[in-house]
């Protein structure tokens, strides 16, 4: 069987998981001594080992990823190309319902290799927030170079996660670190109109390399893991203030630099790859139960710096 029918057969006809979206994608990481090219697919609704859906443009770590929801076309941003300090500034594209490898979107207009991606849903802008002072945007349903949006709260706020309530058009990114250090900041933006972070709260403890999800439109926003911490918070989205104690990761050695998606209103977030050269983990909650995560299975590749994107959300 040709590959391409092969995978068009796991997704079904539909090209959808059960629940009518639900498939989430892990892309890229970095599996010593280089950064890889691999995006795998996951069922967010089933629990099981990732699958495999195609290569990258570049082999890169690092970066973010995000998506138009149940419109199914993700984007994939900047990141490292190599150990040290050579970055990408390339956006690709992929059709999550579509197997296959991915294909160039455009650039950022400045560099991006620690990044948190967030979107507004089918509302269709896409942000990459951090890495730097300058916030970029993109139409995710249209290629292009990036624009700039506006300049972030935190200075020099980078390696952290994206959050998003959706339509509901609230981006919430906890920072990660700054000037050397991490930190407990959390910044917030309005998606749809330019213009500067702001600040929102605090987190439960600072760290880098968080992982984000959320219940979409529902408002709960969780931040798990980063820095070798299994701490994971909650958030109320479109309610600033500080993050409370959600629960525990599973690895608590693993858990930084990991890709984290959701199935939006049907409330799982899985996130996936780590820190640790010989981690694969992917991890699930049930966002709006506070509660320990459970083991969801493993990416088909070793690698951290994983980028992460769904076609759940409204």
């Amino acid at each position: 069987m040709p590959f391409g029918t092969e995978k068009n057969t796991l997704f079904g006809a539909a090209g959808s998981g059960s629940s009518g979206g639900q498939i989430g994608l892990f892309a890229n990481g970095y599996r010593y001594p280089t950064p890889q090219d691999t995006i795998d697919w996951v069922t967010i609704s089933s629990a099981g080992d990732a699958s495999d859906f195609g290569d990258d443009r570049q082999n890169r770590s690092g970066g973010a990823g995000t998506d138009n929801g149940v419109n199914a076309r993700g984007i994939l941003i900047g990141g490292y190309l190599v150990t040290g300090d050579e970055y990408s500034m390339l956006i690709s594209y992929v059709t999550i319902t579509s197997a296959g490898n991915a294909a160039d979107f455009g650039d950022t207009s400045n560099i991006k290799y620690q990044t948190a991606g967030l979107s507004n849903g089918t509302n269709d802008r896409g942000i990459a927030y951090g890495s730097n002072r300058p916030i970029d945007y993109v139409t995710i349903s249209s290629t292009g170079n990036a624009a700039d949006f506006g300049d972030t709260y935190s200075s020099a706020s980078q390696r952290g996660s994206g959050i998003s309530n959706g339509t509901n058009e609230r981006g919430v990114i906890p920072v990660g670190f700054r000037d050397g250090t991490n930190t407990n900041f959390i910044d917030y933006i309005t998606i749809s109109s330019l213009g500067d972070g702001a600040d929102f709260g605090d987190l439960s403890v600072g760290r880098e390399n968080t992982s984000g999800m959320s219940n979409g439109t529902s408002e709960r926003g969780v931040i798990a893991g980063g820095s070798s911490s299994n701490v994971i918070d909650y958030i109320t989205i479109s309610s600033t203030g500080d993050a409370s104690d959600f629960g525990d990761c599973v690895d608590s050695g693993g858990n930084m630099q990991r890709g984290g998606t959701d199935s939006a209103t049907d409330n799982i977030g899985v996130y996936g790859g780590g820190v640790s050269t010989s981690t694969k983990t992917i991890e699930t909650i049930t966002i709006s139960s506070a509660g320990n995560a459970s083991d969801f299975g493993d990416r088909t590749v070793l690698g951290q710096g994983a980028k992460a994107c769904a076609n759940s959300k409204s």
